[in-house]
């Protein structure tokens, strides 16, 4: 009986159903029906379509997003075979990616919606463009990747590091064709990527980033792309910077920057070396006092090392790196050092940080006669065991007078030469990547009497100069005038505030930099045999801003601030004292040359040679914007929120 009732029921169910369409379509009428359906069909399989389309984009990305972390994983293995199938994967993904967004093309005529296509367009244009430049780049090393110290089929096995350099820069030449094309095709595929505007996207979707994570992608797209236009250049001098043809002699300065100088440190040793083919046939280092000692000055003193140093009445060649741009300050030294010293046909100046580096990568220094050189940590000056150890042999008081202490800084530097140039081919890659971040950071410049070495050393940023720029500009340059090694502790923070005068347009800037030095006072008492390496800070300080900038005042200058031009730029000069522990604040304010409405509204601030990675911080317009200045920088103001 139950089940009687169930199927009256259902049919009654049915024949409501059947009654309920009936009326639709009677109330309808028949083409009133026929519209209707069409228009479902007509807006229901686009959805449907595009429902399917995006289901196969969102797959296909995926397998974009896989590929690229093999390609990651490839590169952190250092494996070159590995590495070129991943970049296969990733372009055959990429080419189904551009596949499977076809079907959305039509809609680029739609306002704003028809923007975003455009852009993933150019996207997937540009990341398929830098997929064949890196396939292209790939082959072409696969030959050297032992040379390089590569996981892959290399084609040279065994050898000196200096033979492998020799044979890498040779064949390197050879293939500068395939290269070259590398890097045009990186070039069109970055102009696709960058044509894409972050500012038409939100800060952020579905509570995960997208503005900043393409401004993060633009930014390292145009370092790479500089990075590899200067690489044909490049490939062209390396025969000549390791002697394929003939000698190559090199200039190396040690500049200690625990006693910061203008471009890097006080210029404390030097070494001279020949390159035969990627061999070094001559060698010969000694401390900056003899060479001076040789030189014999009589060049009367500048005014600033008559103001700030004491007792020095004329100008020798451990003090002539007064200018913070390199160039400028090799164009004093070098001539000088011609009248006792050899030629060269490259200077290298290398500081502290460098050594500290090298240390950590190759391991343990040992010296006869003077032990271990490390990278530990000392906890009697907290600083590495390495700089604590130098300071001791060189500076630390005896109760007999040892002559030419500072030599242990010639067998030191050769013997770092030496463990480089005898370091395992895998140790290379890190070498090459730790050498690269050095001279980013400044603690390696480059000059050189010839125009095309120079002309690369100035491509790369490698040079150490003070570069021209339209719009804003900021180079602060402290000078360590005490003798004390006190840069080993002073750490920075600059602060640089923008005030726009809504009716006239000018542009007020308040630099306030603030120098701290956490470490107590060193025992410098020489009869208790103290070793000075944190005395008073005495800093000659300099600020580099665009020319015609007009000086305000400067707050707690030690000396009156006076106003000079230098290098293309204004210069607003100051002097402080700072004694451990403790710290100094010091502000400089000016009006900047131009109104806010007439220049491109960024700033290009440049790091010092040898200084270290300091805090700093832009406001404008209540935005504000924190970095830390590890190499030169250009900001759009613009863009700060």
């Amino acid at each position: 009986m139950n089940e009687n009732i169930n199927i009256q029921k259902q049919i009654q169910k049915r024949f409501s159903f059947t009654i309920q369409v009936k009326d639709i379509l009677k109330f309808l009428g028949r083409k009133k029906v026929i519209i209707l359906a069409l228009i479902i069909v007509l807006i229901g399989l686009p959805v449907i379509l595009a429902g399917r389309a995006a289901l196969n984009l969102y797959r296909v990305s995926l397998e974009v997003k896989d590929s690229a972390y093999q390609v990651k994983q490839a590169i952190a293995n250092q494996n070159l075979d590995q590495l070129e199938t991943s970049l296969e994967k990733t372009r055959q993904s990429l080419s189904r990616t551009k596949s499977a967004l076809a079907p959305f093309i039509w809609a680029e005529k739609i306002p704003k919606l028809g923007r975003y296509i455009k852009d993933s367009q150019n996207l997937l244009a540009g990341s398929i463009k830098i997929t064949d430049s890196a396939i292209i780049l790939t082959q072409s090393l696969k030959p050297h990747a032992d040379l390089l110290g590569l996981k892959g089929r290399g084609t040279f096995k065994g050898g000196t590091i200096q033979e492998r350099l020799v044979i890498l820069s040779e064949t390197l030449e050879k293939q500068s064709g395939d290269i070259q094309k590398a890097v045009e095709t990186f070039h069109q595929g970055s102009q696709l990527i960058l044509s894409v505007d972050p500012k038409n996207y939100p800060p952020q979707l579905f509570k995960k980033p997208v503005r900043p994570e393409l401004i993060k992608l633009e930014n390292k797209i145009r370092d790479a792309d500089s990075l590899l236009m200067n690489i044909p250049a490049t490939i062209k001098i390396i025969p000549a910077l390791l002697g394929s043809q003939k000698e190559t002699k090199y200039l190396i300065l040690l500049q200690n920057n625990a006693e910061l100088r203008p471009t890097g440190g006080f210029i404390t040793a030097y070494a001279q070396l020949s390159v035969k083919r990627g061999l070094v046939t001559n060698s010969f280092s000694e401390d900056i006092y003899s060479l001076d000692r040789r030189f014999r000055s009589h060049i009367p003193a500048p005014k600033p090392i008559k103001e700030y140093l004491v007792n020095i009445p004329y100008w020798y060649l451990r003090d002539m790196n007064l200018s913070p741009d390199f160039k400028t300050s090799m164009e004093t030294f070098y001539p000088n050092y011609l009248k006792v010293g050899q030629p060269a046909d490259v200077i290298i100046a290398i500081d502290t940080n460098f050594v500290t580096k090298l240390i950590n990568i190759l391991g343990p220094v040992q010296l006869p006669g003077y032990g271990t050189f490390s990278n530990q940590i000392n906890p009697d000056c907290n600083c590495a065991q390495v700089i604590y150890k130098l300071e001791r042999i060189i500076d630390q008081p005896r109760s007999s007078i040892i002559k030419n202490r500072k030599s242990i800084l010639s067998p030191l530097m050769q013997a770092l030469i030496n463990k480089t140039l005898t370091a395992p081919h895998n140790q290379w890659p890190k070498l090459i990547q730790g050498l690269y971040q050095l001279a980013k950071e400044k603690h390696i410049l480059v000059y050189s009497p010839e125009n095309n070495i120079q002309k690369v050393a100035q491509d790369w940023n490698f040079a150490g100069q003070a570069k021209p720029f339209k719009g804003d500009y900021f180079l602060l340059v402290d000078s360590n005038m005490g003798g004390a090694k006190s840069n080993l502790y002073i750490q920075e923070e600059v602060k640089q505030k923008y005030t726009i005068d809504q009716k006239t347009g000018l542009v007020k800037k308040t630099a306030i930099i603030t120098y701290r030095n956490p470490q107590s006072w060193s025992n410098c008492n020489l009869e208790k045999g103290g070793l000075c390496l944190n005395g008073e800070y005495r800093d000659w300080i300099r600020l580099y801003v665009p020319r015609g900038s007009k000086l305000i005042k400067v707050a707690n200058s030690l000396t009156k601030a006076t106003v000079s031009t230098n290098l293309g730029k204004t210069v607003f000069e100051a002097y402080i004292k700072l004694r451990p522990p403790g710290f100094y604040r010091l502000t400089f304010t000016y009006l900047l040359p131009f109104k806010w409405q007439d220049w491109p509204q960024k700033v290009l601030i440049q790091k010092q040679g040898g200084s270290k990675n300091y805090k700093y911080e832009l406001n404008i317009d209540q935005k504000k914007l924190n970095f830390i200045l590890d190499k030169d920088k250009v900001i759009n103001l613009k863009k700060i929120k």
